[in-house]
């Protein structure tokens, strides 16, 4: 409670006081602690309090009046001036054992299940581990925040586990006081932060990971999301001059994540958090190249074109890798591919060797440091291919007739990292071939096949990609569209009639208005190529490839099963897309994702699941009585 400067000061006050009371009751004989009021008795008092002399009186008054000055403002500072939630906050944190009345007047509300372990848990939040600030200050601190904390707590799905964590975070924290001091002056990053505690286990075991982190998430909160030139420019600062640069990369990385899933929890848009993760491993990745391309240069010395130019080395990224769709935790599929004939000037190695050290330095750095996974294997040939590609050999690959999987694969490719001239000539030649090319008489009947077997692979499993009506079927619909595949409508009588939205519940309508409603932040440039799916669909409907209601009722269902993916990797803290089965565990997860009722989580999954699959059926899998009506 006291720091060492305070008690000695109220000790050498009360040992004064004391003998001034003494000095009283000697004199007068009998029970007394009130000073006389004329100055004749005064000065007798202060004369046998050793205060002689003509200014004794004067000088005995001083010290009395400092004195009692000075207790009173440590008084009101401890005790006096706290009202009646920080008295009681004061009693449940300091005494030996709290009142019923005061901790039930506290802890009652909140709904722990087990309040005197909750107790010690809030007790152990006043220790200050950090030796420049005061025992007293942080308890103070605490003391001021622990009313709205408790609130915060009690609104998660599990207080019992928030508290917890929220001790853990904590214990990762340089200074306590100054932590508390900034939560309970942000009520919002508070509130985000105890919803973080109550919900990711796996992200409070980042933020205890990475002492300090939770500070810097919390300064994060308050400036908003960097931009990729932003987190570019810092990564380039924060790794300026480092013998190590992986811990600053993964340091960096926590953060965002962290600062991410807390903005994604507090209900930032979906495709908002989507875009900003991918932006993270479009950063981190670069980081990594300027890296390793540094480290090279300076043994070998930069790779040269037999025309004096250096020569270009760019990485290349499928699926969600930069069209703005990434999610948690899932992979990075990408191509390293460079101009090829290059040369180092050691006179020993060519650009080839260079570049393969540079991406097998990139892969490895993401792999060791658990920063991202790095796919590599859907570059030319595979893993019997090399894993860097030239121009040259990336042009005589796509010259040949290639499977109808890997066409579909390449719709989403963009330049991803390095030399962003060579990527994109790159993306527009694989482009020109990939969605160029003839697609084979049974190129329907194709896609349709690859999806019952993606669909086989995870029987038995409640899957929200690629289970029955998963977002696969989104995928591979507009994929198909997008590689000029000849889509075919069934016959009127058969055309779904009833929109996704209706009978959705309260929670999903909070995401679908936007997503039906306000397109423009998903639309890409005029190419097809590299873009979201969500825009994709927007562009088909638009050309009348796609009737406007199935592009409405696919993209629902894409937003809805892919946040409800997003929500189950952020509860495991790993890649996963299949719900849990058993009964406790799919109802903690449905409230988790703020669901009331399981119910109501399973009749929207049930409907745009349903949905998805009709239209799937309704283009690629005609039936007998179909129109086969081109589009």
């Amino acid at each position: 409670m006291l720091s060492r400067e305070q008690h000695q000061e109220l000790l050498e006050a009360y040992e004064w006081l004391r003998m001034v009371e003494h000095r009283l009751q000697m004199w007068e004989s009998r029970q007394i602690h009130e000073l006389p009021g004329d100055s004749v008795q005064r000065q007798r008092v202060a004369d046998r309090c050793g205060y002689h002399g003509a200014d004794g009186l004067q000088s005995f008054e001083a010290r009395l009046g400092n004195i009692r000055l000075r207790v009173r403002a440590l008084a009101e500072e401890h005790y006096l001036g706290l009202d009646d939630e920080r008295m009681a906050a004061f009693a449940l944190i300091n005494g030996e054992q709290p009142s019923p009345a005061v901790r039930d007047r506290l802890l009652a509300p909140v709904g722990f299940s087990n309040p005197d372990r909750a107790v010690q848990m809030l007790r152990s939040l006043a220790h200050e581990p950090f030796f420049l600030l005061r025992r007293s200050r942080t308890e103070h601190a605490l003391a001021d925040l622990l009313p709205h904390l408790l609130l915060d707590i009690g609104g998660s799905p599990n207080p019992d586990r928030a508290l917890h964590n929220f001790v853990r975070i904590v214990e990762s924290v340089g200074g306590r006081a100054l932590f508390y001091e900034q939560l309970e002056r942000n009520g919002d990053t508070r509130r985000r932060l105890t919803n973080l505690a109550g919900w990711a286990d796996s992200l409070v075991d980042t933020l205890v990971a990475h002492p300090g982190l939770a500070d810097e998430v919390v300064e994060r909160l308050q400036r908003g999301a960097p931009s990729l030139s932003g987190m570019l420019a810092e990564l380039h600062d924060l790794l300026e001059g480092q013998d190590q640069h992986l811990p600053p990369l993964q340091f960096f990385q926590a953060r965002e994540l962290v600062a991410a899933a807390v903005e994604d929890l507090e209900g930032l848009a979906p495709w908002a958090i989507s875009r900003h993760l991918s932006a993270l491993a479009q950063a981190v990745v670069q980081a990594l190249l300027q890296h390793h391309v540094a480290q090279m240069t300076r043994r070998w010395g930069a790779p040269l074109l037999p025309d004096g130019r250096p020569e270009r080395f760019a990485i290349l990224g499928m699926g969600k890798c930069r069209s703005g769709e990434k999610s948690y935790a899932s992979a990075l599929d990408v191509m390293f591919d460079c101009d090829g004939g290059g040369r180092c000037p050691d006179g020993e190695h060519d650009g080839d060797a260079f570049w393969q050290r540079v991406a097998q330095g990139i892969i490895r750095d993401c792999q060791q440091g658990r920063l991202y996974e790095l796919d590599a294997r859907l570059r030319p040939w595979g893993e019997q291919g090399a894993l860097v590609v030239s121009t040259a050999t990336l042009e005589r690959y796509w010259s040949q007739p290639r499977d109808l999987w890997e066409r579909l694969a390449h719709t989403r490719l963009c330049c991803f990292a390095g030399d962003t001239a060579l990527g994109e000539e790159m993306v527009a030649g694989i482009a020109e071939q990939a969605l160029g090319q003839p697609l084979p008489e049974d190129g329907r009947a194709a896609v349709v096949a690859m999806r019952r077997r993606l669909e086989e692979s995870v029987s038995g499993q409640d899957h929200v990609k690629r289970g029955p009506g998963g977002y696969v079927d989104v995928e591979f619909l507009v994929q198909f569209a997008v590689i000029g595949g000849r889509l075919v409508r069934h016959s009127a009588q058969a055309l779904p009639q009833r929109q996704a939205v209706a009978g959705l519940s309260d929670k999903a309508m909070q995401l679908v208005p936007p997503v039906l409603h306000d397109l423009q932040h998903l639309v890409g440039d005029a190419s097809t190529v590299g873009q979201p799916i969500a825009s994709l669909l927007r562009n088909l409907a638009q050309e009348g490839v796609l009737d406007a209601a199935a592009a409405a009722d696919l993209l629902v269902g894409l937003t809805l099963l892919r946040w409800i993916e997003s929500r189950m990797r952020l509860f495991a803290g790993k890649a996963i897309s299949h719900l849990p089965t058993a009964d406790d565990e799919r109802l903690a997860f449905a409230r988790c994702a703020g669901y009331d009722r399981l119910e109501a989580m399973d009749r929207d999954l049930h409907l745009v699941r349903e949905r998805c699959r009709q239209w799937f059926d309704y283009y690629l899998c005609p039936s007998a009585d179909a129109s086969d009506e081109g589009v």
